[in-house]
């Protein structure tokens, strides 16, 4: 697989069960022993009776102590426990279809979710009831983030606007100003208004009132962004894949960008050691980014496991999904020297 295809199936697992939703088995696989404090535990073991692979995309920490993930191939949202016992809900009976994106807790202590394929938002709660609504005609919403306001803010790259549902359904459209924006991810920043990344090079900032301000961060025609975090700086820290960047911004604009030593950088996320962790690809590694530009990877055992979204999790460790391998990661942190509150990212 090429860089620009790795990079477009990650995208597309992050950004693009039947009606009485079902529980599936617990997973039987043992994990992979540890490497570089990495441990794998594959999704595998069950396989569904109309797909092979499921693709995980997103992961966020939920409200029970666990790990919650969307199955881009797999149409379906699983949960994972700290111990790796894994349990997945199928959306409904044409979940084969329906390219779960991006997930996160939403103020009212269920999981929101992005349905690509199906321009619907959807709701599932701890014990798997899921619930769909509509984002729009032909918006494929792809990123997603709880608000301060207690509503659900996310992109539409095909539909150009940032669309807001509340806990009800009650849905908002703002569209984006710039042609062919395409936007990607989205955070809640340190000010309190949602941030978010576009495929044309520009950082994006909307209000809850639906004020949209762009900031190019390489004019005039600027290089694809994709995952965005807040970070313990009260900075926005983003991913630039093709340039093997990590960049940061402040909420005046200003820019730094950080060259990337290995591979091509995609999801982002900030933790409590102080830092910031991402994902790369070709080679795979997850990495470190301290707020000083420093970077520390710790390469995955094969080329093959190909590490995409990337969150802390509530033991302490960092999570991610491998969407290559029908995997779910975890990596134990070295020890560090502090440890700080942070605001949330995507």
């Amino acid at each position: 697989m090429n860089v620009e295809r790795a990079v477009g199936v990650i995208a597309a697992a992050l950004v693009l069960a039947t009606a009485s939703c079902s529980h599936g088995e617990p997973s039987a696989t043992a994990p992979s022993a540890a490497s570089n404090g990495i441990t794998l535990f594959p999704l595998n073991a069950q396989k569904h009776d109309d797909d092979e692979d499921r693709w995980p995309g997103d992961i966020t920490k939920g409200p029970d102590g666990a790990l919650w993930f969307t199955e881009l191939n797999g149409g379906s949202i699983g949960r994972i426990s700290t111990a790796g016992k894994v349990t997945e809900w199928r959306i409904h009976a044409r979940a084969i279809d329906a390219r779960p994106g991006s997930i996160t807790l939403g103020k009212d202590g269920a999981l929101w979710f992005t349905i690509n394929n199906f321009h619907e938002i959807g709701r599932i709660t701890t014990a798997g009831k899921i619930t769909e609504y509509s984002a729009g005609e032909d918006t494929h919403p792809a990123g997603i983030a709880a608000a301060p306001d207690g509503a659900l803010w996310f992109t539409a790259p095909t539909g150009q606007l940032i669309g807001r549902i509340t806990t009800s359904g009650k849905l908002s459209h703002y569209p984006v100003h710039t042609a062919q924006a395409f936007p990607q991810n989205i955070t809640v920043g340190p000010d309190g208004a949602l941030w978010f990344t576009e495929r044309i090079g520009r950082i994006g900032r909307i209000t809850s009132s639906g004020a949209v301000t762009e900031f190019p961060v390489h004019p005039p025609k600027g290089r694809a962004l994709f995952g965005i975090a807040t970070g313990p700086d009260h900075a926005l820290w983003f991913t630039e894949p093709n340039a093997k960047m990590i960049g940061r911004m402040t909420t005046t604009g200003q820019i730094t960008e950080y060259a990337v030593p290995s591979g091509y950088p995609t999801s982002i996320t900030a933790s409590p050691d102080g830092a910031l962790w991402f994902s790369t690809i070709t080679p795979s590694s997850v990495s470190r980014i301290d707020t000083n530009g420093t970077i520390a990877q710790y390469p995955l055992a094969t080329s093959f496991d190909k590490p995409g979204a990337i969150v802390p999790g509530p033991d302490g460790a960092l999570w991610f999904t491998i969407y290559s391998a029908d995997k779910i990661g975890r990596l134990v942190p070295p020890p560090q020297t502090k440890t700080v509150t942070f605001a949330g990212s995507r």
